[in-house]
């Protein structure tokens, strides 16, 4: 009875762990739903984690929406799901996660993009997913741009653990360097990491 770690087994991943933690949650007929969420004249009826997941990450319907609304509402799902899972209770967990699950494996490649020797994905990812719970769990709600702070949680934690995996290795102050890079992109945005 030999103990696996996350990662070692073979396409099971962190974050493949939880696309199909989602997918089973989303599928469910007792799947929870996110209470409506208004803001001036706008109002979004109350929507499935799996709609969240649609309103959040569907390009072409985001760049048809008001910028300025697309980012309140954006504001205000995040705020809720993260009120959520500080209820405590784990289904919200998953559903948090599995919302932001494509951008968690954005950032992760993006992270080890170049330098993946030796399964570093494998170890960047469940730190990635760290960083976001930590941030779901401890991020001031009422401050601004919650979704680029709470990714940027996410983006931090896995560069951290990169760097700590490769402390070691021959070259590591090289691609270390690279890292930091990453870390502060020469646009003060996170629009790549919202990609």
């Amino acid at each position: 009875m030999g103990r696996h770690r996350v990662g070692e087994v073979a396409g099971c991943g962190a974050l493949d762990l939880i696309a199909a933690a989602f997918a089973v949650l989303a599928g469910s007929e007792r799947a929870p739903v996110l209470p409506g969420v208004a803001e001036s004249a706008l109002l979004v009826q109350p929507l499935s984690l799996d709609q969240v997941r649609r309103e959040l990450l569907d390009p072409v319907r985001r760049e048809l929406l008001d910028p300025v609304v697309g980012c309140l509402v954006r504001e205000r799902i995040w705020r809720e799901l993260a009120l959520q899972v500080r209820s405590g209770d784990p289904v919200w967990l998953v559903g948090a996660l599995g919302v932001a699950e494509p951008r968690l494996r954005r950032i992760a490649a993006h992270l080890v993009d170049g330098i993946d020797a030796g399964g570093l994905r494998a170890q960047v990812e469940p730190a990635v997913v760290t960083g976001l719970v930590s941030g779901l769990r401890l991020t001031d709600l009422e401050r601004r741009h919650l979704e680029a702070r709470l990714l940027w949680s996410a983006h931090r934690a896995g560069a951290s653990r990169l760097c700590s995996a490769l402390g070691g290795e021959p070259g590591a102050a090289e691609v270390m360097v690279r890292v930091f890079r990453r870390l502060v992109p020469e646009e003060t945005s996170v629009a790549p990491l919202l990609e």
